[in-house]
This record gives structure tokens, C-alpha cells and sequence, in this order.
């Protein structure tokens, strides 16, 4: 028995993808996700076309808006889980 036969005996055993994939999402959060991804792009042609403002302003004030959205979602999925809710 060498040295690589050995670590070949020891090694941890293939994963499945059930195992390694993340938990589904549910369908009510896939249908937010999906209205909010539609809103920021309305966003951006709506500031873009109809404000006339510049093509990176209008996308600077879609994806900021983008993450003001997470900043709160993370900040109220905290004090849930915090609270236990």
C-alpha cells in the first residue's frame, strides 16, 4: 500500500447536488424578485428617456437604488431572525 493509496481510502466521497445546491427559493420571493428587477430597469429608461438625464446617471440611480433595496431587505431579515420571527 503506498502513500496515494491510502489517501484515496480516506478521502471524503463525492457530493451530490442536492447536497452541495443552496435551498430553493419560495415562489412568492422569485415573483418579488422578478417585480423589482422589472421596476429597476423601468427605472433606468424612465431616468435615462424621460428625465433626459445621462446613460451612467440613470444607471448609477438604478443600481443605487438596487442596493438601497438589499441594504433594507438585510436589515429587516436581521431583526426577524433576531426576534425570532
Amino acid at each position: 500500500m503506498t502513500v496515494s493509496d491510502t489517501r484515496r481510502d480516506h478521502a471524503p466521497g463525492p457530493t451530490t447536488v442536492e447536497s452541495a445546491a443552496s435551498p430553493a427559493l419560495s415562489r412568492r420571493t422569485l415573483g418579488w424578485s422578478g417585480v423589482v428587477i422589472v421596476g429597476l430597469i423601468l427605472w433606468f429608461f424612465i431616468a435615462w428617456r424621460g428625465l433626459g438625464r445621462t446613460l451612467i446617471d440613470s444607471a448609477g440611480e438604478s443600481i443605487g437604488t438596487g442596493f438601497l433595496m438589499l441594504v433594507i431587505a438585510s436589515t429587516v431579515g436581521a431583526f426577524r431572525n433576531r426576534r425570532g420571527g
